[in-house]
C-alpha cells in the first residue's frame, strides 16, 4: 500500500459525501482511506457505511469516544498501511489527480527517501488561490521549522508524512484536554532533521467550517492550556530558530494568548517552567516582566472607536483627507474594524509582500506601494505593533519630496500605545 489517506471526523456527515467523491475520482489508485470517527452523533456512521457497501475505495472505518483530533490520529496510526501518511479533514476535499503529484514528488527522492519525513504540497480555497503564502521555484527541501520561521511561510500546507515516521513521534495527551496542534509533532520531526520536500501545485481544497477547529484556533490553545505550553516551549527551545524571532515573534504570541485569556504573572511563567536550561531564559522572563507591566498599563476606558473618531477631526483640521494603510497582515485586518471614518477616505491597503498583492482585507484591495505614489495622497498609516520603526524609514525614503505624511501609530501616541495594542489584540472576548 502506497498512501493511506486519514480523516478525523466528528459530526460531518454534511460534509464527507464531498470528500468521498474527490478520493473515490483519484486517478492513483493505490491508497486506502482510514476514517476515525471521534465520537459523532449524527449520520456519519450510516453515511460510511454506504461508502463501504459501494465497494469503490478501500475503506477503514473506526469509532472512538470523542478525545479530540491528535487522539484520533495516534489511533489511525495503529492501522495504517500505506507508506505515506495524508491527513485530509473531513470538510475539505482534495483535486483528482492529488494523490499522482503526490507520489510522483515522493518518487522522485528515490534513494534519498529516508532522509525525508515526507512530502508537501499547497492549500487552497480552490483550484487557483493559495492559503498563505508560498515560495519562489518548484520544489524547496526545509523542515518545517525553517519553512515557517525562516522562509516565513505561513497558512495550512498539505504534509504528507512517512507513516513510519509519524508512529515514532511522541503525541502527548493531557487529561481533560481535546486539542494538540499538529504543529507538535511537526516540529518534533524538525528537530530530528527530517526535511520535508515542498510542492508549489495546489493538492488540497479547504473549506474552513465555522464550527470547525480552524475558525477556533485559538480558543482550543487557550482551552488545551497544557498542550499550548508544550508547543511554545518546544519552538522556544529549539536550537533552529534564531534569538530574535523567538522573543519577538513566538513569545509574543504566546504572551497574547495569556493575556486574551487574562492569565495571572504566576501562570504565564509556570507555562514556560522546562525553559530553565535554556540559554535565554532569564531574557524570556525580564520580556515576561515587561509585558506584564505593560498590559497592566492598558487604560480601563479607553475607546478605540473613540480614539479613531477624535483622529479624524485632528486630520481633518490638517487638511488629510485621503489615506492608505500599510500592511496586509492580521494586524491591519483587526484595525479596520475600528476605523469608520466619515470624511476621510481609506484608498486602500498596501505591502511589499508579492504574495499578499491582489489578495483583500475588510473589502479593501492590497496593492504594492508604488499604485499610490500621488500628489493626492495625504497621508500612510503604518498598521504594525513589532516592525513599526523598519517601515518608517522604508516609506520615508519612497515618498521622500512628495507631501504625503508617514503616520506612525504606536510611536505617535505613546501615552495609549499599549490600550491601544490592548484592544486590538487582548480585549477581545474568548468564545466558550
Amino acid at each position: 500500500m502506497k498512501i493511506t489517506i486519514f480523516t478525523p471526523t466528528y459530526n460531518r456527515a454534511h460534509t464527507l459525501s464531498r470528500l468521498y467523491n474527490s478520493i473515490k475520482n483519484q486517478i492513483f489508485t493505490d491508497f486506502e482511506w482510514i476514517i476515525v470517527d471521534d465520537g459523532s452523533i449524527d449520520s456519519t456512521n450510516q453515511l460510511v457505511q454506504k461508502f463501504i457497501n459501494e465497494d469503490k475505495v478501500d475503506i477503514k472505518y473506526l469509532f472512538l469516544e470523542n478525545g479530540g483530533k491528535h487522539r484520533a490520529i495516534k489511533k489511525g496510526l495503529e492501522f495504517a498501511r500505506g507508506e505515506l501518511f495524508f491527513i485530509v479533514d473531513s470538510d475539505d476535499h482534495l483535486l483528482k489527480n492529488s494523490l499522482e503529484k503526490i507520489w510522483n514528488v515522493w518518487e522522485g527522492l528515490d534513494k534519498q527517501k529516508r532522509k525525508y519525513a515526507g512530502v508537501a504540497g499547497l492549500r487552497g480555497y480552490d483550484e487557483k488561490n493559495i492559503i498563505g503564502n508560498t515560495f519562489q521555484g518548484v520544489y524547496l527541501d526545509a523542515d518545517s521549522i525553517d519553512f515557517r520561521y525562516i522562509y516565513n511561510i505561513k497558512g495550512d500546507k498539505a504534509e504528507v508524512i512517512r507513516t513510519e515516521l509519524l508512529r515514532e513521534v511522541n503525541i502527548p495527551e493531557y487529561s481533560g484536554e481535546k486539542f494538540l496542534t499538529e504543529a507538535v509533532f511537526w516540529n518534533e520531526i524538525a528537530s530530528r532533521g527530517y526535511k520535508f520536500r515542498w510542492f508549489n501545485d495546489i493538492i488540497y481544497i479547504c473549506d474552513y467550517q465555522s464550527d470547525g477547529l480552524s475558525a477556533n484556533y485559538r480558543n482550543l490553545l487557550i482551552e488545551s492550556w497544557r498542550g499550548t505550553c508544550k508547543y511554545f516551549v518546544d519552538l522556544l527551545n529549539s536550537n533552529k530558530i534564531p534569538r530574535d524571532i523567538k522573543l519577538n515573534v513566538i513569545l509574543e504570541e504566546y504572551l497574547n494568548l495569556c493575556f486574551v485569556s487574562q492569565k495571572p504573572k504566576e501562570e504565564i511563567v509556570g507555562g514556560l517552567l522546562y525553559l530553565t536550561s535554556n540559554p535565554i531564559f532569564n531574557e524570556i522572563m525580564d520580556m515576561i516582566e515587561q509585558r506584564v507591566i505593560l498590559h497592566n498599563s492598558v487604560k480601563s476606558n479607553f475607546d478605540l472607536y473613540v480614539f479613531w473618531e477624535e483622529k479624524e477631526r485632528e486630520w481633518l483640521k490638517r487638511g488629510i483627507k485621503s489615506i492608505v494603510i500599510y500592511g496586509g497582515g492580521e494586524h491591519t485586518d483587526r484595525l479596520l474594524r475600528y476605523l469608520n471614518f466619515k470624511n476621510i477616505n481609506i484608498c486602500g491597503i498596501a505591502d511589499s509582500n508579492v504574495n499578499l498583492i491582489g489578495k483583500e482585507i475588510g473589502g479593501y484591495k492590497i496593492n504594492n506601494i508604488e499604485s499610490y505614489y500621488s500628489n493626492s495622497l495625504d497621508l500612510v498609516l503604518i498598521s504594525s505593533f513589532k516592525f513599526e520603526n523598519e517601515i518608517f524609514e522604508q516609506l520615508s525614503e519612497c515618498f521622500q519630496g512628495k507631501k504625503t505624511k508617514i503616520y506612525r501609530l504606536y510611536h505617535e501616541n505613546p501615552d495609549v500605545k499599549m490600550s491601544i495594542y490592548g484592544q486590538l489584540y487582548w480585549n477581545n472576548e474568548v468564545k466558550k
